[in-house]
């Protein structure tokens, strides 16, 4: 798992460097991906911890491999609705993205208010950031499906923005209500 999380983590600073299409971007993403698919059909413990099948096909998509990451995410019995919605992202079957978005919505239509965000955050609750970017991220994969279905690029490039920056939040040392 160390091994696939430097290649992701060398694929990405190449990409950042040289471009998305870069070879050596593409190289890492894909031995990447052979790592975690190796350690999806094994019988290890580190599949309780982390959806290493989820990751090698995303891992497979960056590396210019759909056909890998789509057979290999057809495989999956996925029994959360958070994890088909990653799988169906990562094969890049955005019909079926947008049908787990909305079904999403219909379940939290509460959350659909353009102040809903800052009222996850302002909650007193331990599990408030955890419960925002979940709901940020189906806001975000949700307008990327349809941004892409309906060829508007403008909004496929705030979709974009949105997850580059639901990404950077998720990694940096800190997170706070007020950003």
């Amino acid at each position: 798992m160390a091994d696939a999380r430097s290649l992701l983590q060398a694929a990405e600073i190449f990409a950042e460097i040289e471009g998305h299409d870069a070879p050596r971007a593409i190289d890492c993403y894909r031995r990447a991906g052979e790592i975690l698919e190796w350690l999806a059909r094994s019988a290890d413990a580190i599949r309780i911890i982390a959806p290493i099948e989820l990751l090698a096909g995303a891992a497979f998509q960056l590396g210019g491999l759909p056909a890998m990451a789509s057979g290999l995410l057809g495989q999956l019995d996925l029994e959360e609705e958070g994890a088909r919605l990653f799988a169906d992202f990562s094969r890049a079957d955005f019909d079926a993205v947008l049908v787990h978005a909305m079904a999403f919505w219909e379940q939290n239509g509460d959350l659909t208010d353009a102040a809903s965000s800052r009222q996850i955050l302002d909650q007193d609750e331990d599990d408030r950031l955890a419960w925002y970017f979940t709901v940020e991220l189906i806001r975000a994969l949700g307008l990327y499906a349809d941004s892409i279905r309906r060829g508007d690029d403008g909004r496929l490039a705030k979709a974009a923005a949105k997850l580059k920056a639901l990404d950077h939040a998720n990694s940096s040392p800190r997170v706070t209500k007020e950003g």
